[in-house]
């Protein structure tokens, strides 16, 4: 196809030592790009204080604070505290760029997706976190680097997607995906926010974020006590308020801190700690959680009104979402993000970034299995100013399992099982790094393609090597 003709890179380093058969990420959005910041532990070498990101796919080298030249957009958190009074800066306990898409109805709190859409919440939990028996949490509660450092997603029950992908949670990165680290000093992701590593994208997606964005966050309690005096608005400190600051220009950078809402004005106690954080500013929702135990771990609040009550968040028929992602009394969540990559109209901008971000998951020609044993995720990203689009497949058929076999990555047109091109191949390594052997295409996309709305898929085959099994993975629908 003369329109696609690109440099197609095969990351196909993936061997190692871990043992093959091992729980891969079996995620749509798996190596989705994400800022982040980690609990504050003497024991671990990430600082509370920092927004660290990971890059796109699963990776051996640790996530960094953002990198940019002078004089441009920054998400230099830390930085942006220490220059507004904060000389050892506050552990951030949870943060959100305000950009969320929380699909509720705010009049009953249940998950409400509307006709032909489809969202997910993206999720972490505490490292005590238990998870229910059977559950994907539970799973990685039993692992040696335990659950806290893990992202999962969560695709709401109402989404418009192949019906074994709905009302399920997998997990997006495994800690060793992001690679902070493993073994008895278990790591926490105490923060998450998927639209931060968007502000890296080639200059025309860029024109669909908000120019001037907003940071908020809440500081653990630990911490509220290196918070300047000035940050609190004469309102009284506490873990429970949620601090602002908006990007002016990139001379001017960062307004100091403020308080955007107080514990009062949501519902919570001056006693409260709220760790996880999601605000869809547009339509006045936030989905947080706090460390409470007698409050749900999941809560959702319509701050359409002031001093308004947070409600458990439910799903359509009423039941509480932590019930539904895998969680028991005592458990909690302690990151989250909203996102709806379904329509192509925007909340804050005319545009939704996510609708052009990342690839969609359609049904494919062989009918899935109830429970997928190999997935693929697509996203773009420029590199070395050149915008590009990078796939991956994790897992292995469902019959025939784990062995030498095959991966062949096509493009086709859109619901066209008939490839036109094809894109890369490679064998399956039965020792892999990573669990599932994740394979790995990289396509550079023609700058004149840009927001053109030029649809496609990306099809990932995997088969043994006898081909008694050829596995058609869920196409994922590419629009440029």
């Amino acid at each position: 196809m003369r329109i696609l003709s690109t440099t197609i890179l095969l990351g196909a380093a993936c061997t190692g030592a871990i043992a093959a058969q091992c729980d891969p990420s079996l995620s749509f959005l798996a190596g989705a790009p994400t800022g982040i910041s980690l609990a504050e532990n003497a024991a671990v070498p990430f600082d509370g204080s920092h927004v660290y990101f990971t890059e796109v796919g699963l990776h051996t080298n640790p996530p960094a604070p953002w990198s940019s030249p002078p004089f441009t957009l920054n998400f230099n958190i830390r930085d942006e505290m220490v220059a507004s009074g904060a000389a050892n800066p506050p552990d951030i306990n949870a943060h959100s760029l305000g950009q969320d898409w929380l699909l509720v109805d705010p009049t009953t709190a249940r998950i409400d997706v509307p006709v032909d859409r489809w969202g997910v919440l993206n999720f972490s939990v505490t490292r005590t976190t238990v998870g229910a028996p059977n559950s994907t949490v539970h799973a990685e509660a039993q692992s040696p680097d335990g659950p806290g450092a893990d992202l999962f997603t969560y695709t709401l029950p109402g989404s418009t997607l192949p019906s074994e992908l709905v009302d399920k949670v997998t997990r997006s990165h495994d800690s060793r995906e992001i690679d902070v680290g493993t073994g008895l000093a278990q790591r926490e992701v105490d923060a998450l926010d998927q639209f931060m590593s968007l502000y890296t994208l080639d200059p025309a997606l860029l024109t669909t974020l908000p120019i001037t964005p907003m940071y908020f966050f809440s500081v653990s309690a630990a911490t509220v006590g290196q918070v300047p005096a000035f940050w609190w608005n004469g309102t009284p400190p506490s873990a429970a308020t949620i601090l602002m600051m908006q990007f002016t220009t990139p001379s001017a950078g960062w307004t100091p801190p403020s308080v955007f809402k107080t514990f009062a004005e949501i519902g919570l106690t001056q006693a409260d700690d709220i760790d996880a954080l999601a605000i869809d500013l547009a339509n006045e929702q936030i989905v947080f959680s706090t460390t409470n135990p007698t409050l749900d771990p999941i809560l959702f609040l319509d701050c359409s009104t002031d001093f308004a009550i947070p409600e458990p968040l439910k799903d359509p028929i009423g039941t509480p979402v932590k019930t539904k992602i895998g969680l028991l009394e005592g458990d909690d969540v302690d990151a989250v993000c909203g996102i709806d990559p379904s329509v192509r109209a925007g909340s804050l901008t005319n545009l939704n970034a996510w609708y052009y971000f990342c690839g969609t998951p359609t049904a494919p020609v062989i009918p899935a299995p109830a429970n997928p044993t190999v997935q693929a995720s697509a996203f773009k990203r420029q590199n070395l100013g050149t915008p590009q689009l990078v796939t991956q497949l994790v897992g292995w058929p469902t019959q025939t399992g784990v062995g030498p076999g095959i991966a062949l990555c096509t493009f086709s047109p859109p619901g066209m099982a008939s490839p036109l091109l094809t894109l890369g191949s490679s064998f399956r390594n039965v020792t892999p790094v990573f669990c599932g052997d994740p394979k790995r295409v990289v396509i550079n996309v023609p700058l004149g393609l840009i927001l053109t709305n030029f649809d496609f898929d990306l099809r990932w085959w995997v088969a043994d090597l006898a081909l008694t099994e050829i596995h058609d993975v869920h196409p994922l629908r590419i629009r440029l």
